[in-house]
C-alpha cells in the first residue's frame, strides 16, 4: 500500500507539472529566451497593404539642399509644421495645381528667369541684325541706279494700288515673271521684272528676249516691253509719317515753300553711308516734333542726302520786290537761325566779298517744295 501511494503521488506531482508551468528563475528564463524557438506549425497571416512609396520631391532641385515638399491646396499648415527649422517656410501650391504637385525652388525661378532674359535678348540681337541688312540693302540700291524690263505703267490716284493689282495678274498668268515687282515714279507707278547696272548687260537683253516672247494666246503679251532706267530716288518706297512727299501728295499742284533747318549729306564721298544719313534726318525731324514744330524731313537717294525742314507755306512766303519774309516764316527763322550741316554750325563769310574775314553761322533757307 506504501509503494500504492507514493506511485499516485508521483503521478499527481507528474499531472500538476503539465497544467501549471513552475516559476523559473531569472537565469533560466534568461536562457530560454535567448535559445532558438522549436520549429512548429505555421501560422496563416492576412497581410496589409504597404503605403505607397512617395515620390522623391527632391530629385528635380537646381541645388542641393533646397529642399521642398508637395503640397496640395488644401495642406499648407501641415506643411508649415514639416518646414526643417531654421529654413524659409514653404509658400503652399497653386490651388489650381494636381494634389502633390512640386512648388519650383527659389534657384529654378531664377533659372527661369535668366533664361526668358536670355530669349528676350536673342530677340532683340537678330532684329537689329535684320535692320543692318535691310540699311545695307538700301545703300546698295542707293548707290547705283537700276535698269529693269518695263511691264506697265500707271497714273492716277490709286496709281499703286492698281499696279500691284496688275502685278498679281502677271504673276498668276505667267509664271516665267514671277519676280515681277512694282516701283513708285514721280507721276505713278511701274510694273517691271528684273534688276541690271545697264542696257549692255547680257542678262538684261536675255530677260527683255523673254518677255518680248511671251504670248497671251495668239498675240504677244508685253509687245511694248522696254529696258527703263530707275533712279535710286525710286527705291524709297511709301512715304513715313513725316515725309515732306505726304504735304505734295495733298496739295499736288500748289507752289509751296519750307524752311530748310538742317542737311545730312555724303557731299559726293563714300565717307558715310545713306542708312546714316537717313537716321540721323529722321531723328532730329522727330525731336523737333517732339518740341512742337511742324517738322518734315525728305531723302534724296540720288545724291545721298536728307535735309529737315519746318513749315509749309504758300506763294505769300516772300516778297521778291521787299526782300521781306512773310511774319509766320520770318518767326519760324527767329527761332531757328542757324542751319545744320551734318549736325553742326556751318560758318560762312559775313563779307562774301572776303572770304578770310569775319563770319557767322548759315542762316536757315526757304526752299520749294519740289514735285516728287
Amino acid at each position: 500500500m506504501a509503494s500504492l501511494g507514493a506511485a499516485l503521488a508521483v503521478a499527481l506531482l507528474v499531472a500538476g507539472c503539465d497544467s501549471a508551468p513552475a516559476a523559473t528563475p531569472p537565469a533560466d528564463a534568461a536562457a530560454k529566451t535567448a535559445a532558438p524557438a522549436t520549429p512548429g506549425p505555421k501560422r496563416l497571416e492576412a497581410k496589409r497593404p504597404s503605403a505607397p512609396k512617395q515620390p522623391d520631391t527632391t530629385a528635380g532641385l537646381m541645388n542641393p539642399g533646397d529642399e521642398v515638399e508637395g503640397v496640395s491646396g488644401n495642406d499648407s499648415s501641415r506643411a508649415a509644421a514639416r518646414t526643417k527649422p531654421g529654413s524659409a517656410p514653404v509658400a503652399p501650391a497653386d490651388v489650381s495645381a494636381a494634389p502633390g504637385a512640386r512648388v519650383p525652388s527659389a534657384a529654378e525661378r531664377a533659372a527661369a528667369a535668366r533664361m526668358a532674359a536670355d530669349n528676350d535678348a536673342k530677340r532683340r540681337a537678330e532684329a537689329a541684325a535684320a535692320a543692318e541688312r535691310t540699311a545695307k540693302q538700301n545703300d546698295v540700291d542707293a548707290e547705283r541706279a537700276s535698269w529693269g524690263v518695263l511691264l506697265a505703267t500707271v497714273t492716277g490716284a490709286e496709281n499703286r494700288a492698281n499696279a500691284m493689282s496688275i502685278r498679281e495678274q502677271v504673276i498668276r498668268r505667267y509664271p516665267a515673271l514671277k519676280d515681277a515687282y512694282v516701283r513708285s515714279i514721280p507721276h505713278g507707278s511701274v510694273v517691271l521684272v528684273g534688276r541690271f547696272e545697264g542696257v549692255q548687260d547680257p542678262a538684261a537683253q536675255a530677260q527683255l528676249k523673254l518677255v518680248k516672247e511671251t504670248m497671251d494666246g495668239n498675240v504677244r503679251a508685253f509687245p511694248r516691253a522696254m529696258l527703263t532706267r530707275l533712279g535710286a530716288n525710286a527705291n524709297q518706297g511709301p512715304p513715313g509719317p513725316n515725309d515732306l512727299r505726304i504735304v505734295r501728295q495733298t496739295r499736288p499742284t500748289q507752289t509751296l515753300y519750307t524752311l530748310q533747318v538742317a542737311v545730312w549729306s555724303a557731299f559726293g564721298t563714300d565717307e558715310v553711308k545713306m542708312s546714316d544719313i537717313k537716321r540721323s534726318a529722321e531723328n532730329y525731324c522727330r525731336q523737333l516734333r517732339s518740341e512742337g514744330n511742324e517738322a518734315y524731313y525728305f531723302h534724296d537717294f540720288d545724291t545721298k542726302t536728307s535735309t529737315v525742314t519746318i513749315g509749309v507755306f504758300g506763294t505769300d512766303a516772300y516778297d521778291s520786290k521787299s526782300t521781306l519774309y512773310a511774319p509766320e516764316v520770318d518767326a519760324v527763322m527767329r527761332k531757328f537761325p542757324k542751319h545744320l550741316v551734318n549736325g553742326e554750325e556751318l560758318l560762312v563769310p559775313l563779307d562774301p566779298a572776303k572770304p578770310q574775314g569775319k563770319t557767322m553761322p548759315q542762316a536757315p533757307r526757304l526752299v520749294e517744295i519740289p514735285q516728287f
